[in-house]
């Protein structure tokens, strides 16, 4: 409103006024003087009965959004950290060696008798027959216990392999050493092994047939199984083409 229109309106609606804007009138006031007020104020705007529009909602993701609001959302995203108030302090010492922990390895019992026997025994998941060498508590398929012991054969294949850098303690030279990991025939998982001393890193290759070589003196682990020994590979090269 102006200041035109303002002066014609009575004094009683011009404390309205003030009081609805919230200005404060001193005591003893003139018309004129609760006018001013008003337009310094800035509360010259009519009241409008009308809504103001409410604002448009984020668009779903892949959309552009506004600049502003992925800086009011980096903002309350960020990390405060609280100050902690030490109130009360003690001395104490953890013995870490002092704790015991309970494995069972009953289940492990037939597959080292038959390793101290130079045999070799998977254990089979009943539900998706899958078979474990060496032993597993779960199966990770079904989420159940394997509880049938089967035979597997001392041969097998190399799944995959890679190379360890060993320095020799006498000549000081780095050993480049291959570490393998087996599949038996008859077995669905792998046995981390080594090979032959013998055998070079550069002759390893995956699918490369081995079989066990067992200690002399066997003692029921998993230490019994030496390294294994590279066999004959029957498999043929395929022939490269000519034009290729």
């Amino acid at each position: 409103m102006s200041k035109a229109e303002l002066m014609k309106l009575t004094v009683a609606k011009l404390k309205a006024l003030c009081q609805e804007k919230g200005i404060t009138i001193p005591s003893g006031s003139k018309k004129a003087d609760i006018v001013k007020l008003i337009l310094e104020s800035g509360a010259t705007q009519e009241k409008s009965d009308k809504k103001a529009p409410a604002k448009k909602a984020p668009k779903e993701s892949g959309d552009k959004t506004d600049s502003k609001l992925q800086k009011t959302q980096r903002k309350s995203m960020e990390y405060i950290k609280k100050e902690h108030v030490v109130t009360r302090t003690m001395e104490a010492n953890w013995y870490l060696s002092s704790y015991k922990y309970k494995y069972n390895i009953t289940h492990m019992q037939p597959f080292l008798e038959k390793m101290k026997e130079k045999k070799l025994v998977g254990l089979q998941c009943s539900n998706c027959n899958r078979v474990f060498f060496a032993p597993k508590l779960v199966c990770g398929n079904c989420l159940i216990k394997p509880d049938r012991w089967v035979d597997i054969r001392e041969t097998g294949r190399i799944s995959t392999f890679t190379v360890s850098y060993l320095v020799d303690d006498k000549t000081g030279e780095v050993i480049q050493k291959p570490i393998v990991l087996v599949q038996h025939d008859g077995s669905d998982t792998t046995w981390l092994a080594e090979l032959s001393p013998g055998v070079r890193y550069q002759d390893t290759y995956i699918g490369m047939p081995v079989k066990v070589k067992w200690r002399e003196d066997t003692e029921g682990s998993i230490d019994d199984i030496e390294y294994y020994e590279p066999l004959e590979d029957n498999a043929k090269d395929i022939p490269l083409r000519k034009d290729y």
